[in-house]
């Protein structure tokens, strides 16, 4: 859609809106930016977008009906994308993940952020196999230094956030690979029991799983969270008051500074306690919020 626009030295963003306010200005289809760098796009819907080499570059303000990626690839370091208060409000069934942040062979992206943003389940269709999350790191290169702030992320079938790994060739190794901040992430059971019943054309999760993937031992970070369902084996470099409903955390996922908070009565939360903490995201919800 736009390729070489932009620099990301830059001191500013530069803000591109519709005149006329969001809704009048919508994108169809998939479409992709190509190493656009220090612009901010805000109030536009999409489909589906693809952020490949956008360093100092955000989508904001805007819902979305299939996804949003950041990516980096052409052996590009990409750095400080930003996706702020991105919505995918409703769940469906589908075979992909909704939100993604993905390394090419030989690529970086690195201390990027999703804040303030809101996705629902995906389910995956019955007779499907595919490997489902809501927002996943991954990818051949080397992906870190994630941020997910003030954000709600309901579970896909495998997780809520599927944090992959850390090679050991990683140039930046070492550093935070992944810190999750004033936010909400469950598993898919806890979605189906609180807000977003299973379709009929959906299967039933086998897992109750939160996060998925190791990343890089002791470069992970929680604080002021909540996390609905079990987590992957590693351990994180710091956790402040962040409750979990998973029993027994605390062996599986040990902290080298902090502890976490573990709280059974989480396990059997409802939706009420849901819409207290997390409001459902209706067409007048951000029309009031983004006046």
């Amino acid at each position: 859609m736009l390729t070489a626009l932009g620099s990301a030295d830059w001191a500013q963003n530069v803000l591109v809106a519709p005149r006329d306010g969001r809704g009048t200005v919508t994108i169809t289809g998939s479409a992709r930016l190509l190493d656009v760098y220090g612009v901010t796009f805000a109030r536009i819907d999409a489909d589906d977008l693809l952020l490949t080499n956008c360093s100092r570059t955000a989508w904001a303000q805007a819902k979305m009906t299939t996804g949003l990626r950041m990516t980096s690839s052409y052996g590009a370091t990409t750095r400080e994308c930003g996706a702020y208060e991105i919505v995918m409000a409703d769940a469906k069934a589908d075979i992909s993940d909704p939100l993604g942040y993905a390394a090419g062979e030989g690529c970086i992206i690195i201390d990027c952020v999703w804040e303030g943003c809101y996705s629902a389940p995906v389910f995956r269709p019955s007779g499907a196999s595919d490997h489902v999350d809501t927002l996943q790191m991954y990818g051949k290169g080397w992906y870190r230094g994630l941020t997910v702030r003030d954000t709600t992320v309901f579970g896909s079938l495998n997780c809520a956030l599927q944090i992959g790994g850390s090679p050991e060739d990683d140039p930046n190794r070492g550093t935070p690979f992944l810190t999750v901040d004033h936010s909400i992430l469950t598993s898919q059971q806890t979605a189906i029991e609180v807000r977003y019943p299973r379709p009929e054309n959906a299967d039933t999760p086998e897992l109750a799983q939160a996060i998925n993937g190791i990343g890089e031992p002791g470069q992970l970070y929680a604080n002021d969270s909540y996390i609905f369902g079990s987590m992957y084996r590693s351990s994180w470099a710091q956790v402040e008051n962040t409750k979990v409903s998973s029993e027994g955390v605390e062996e599986k996922n040990p902290v080298a500074n902090g502890a976490w908070d573990y709280d059974p009565e989480m396990a059997s939360w409802g939706g009420k306690q849901f819409d207290e903490l997390t409001p459902l995201p209706t067409d007048e919800y951000l029309a009031s919020i983004w006046a």
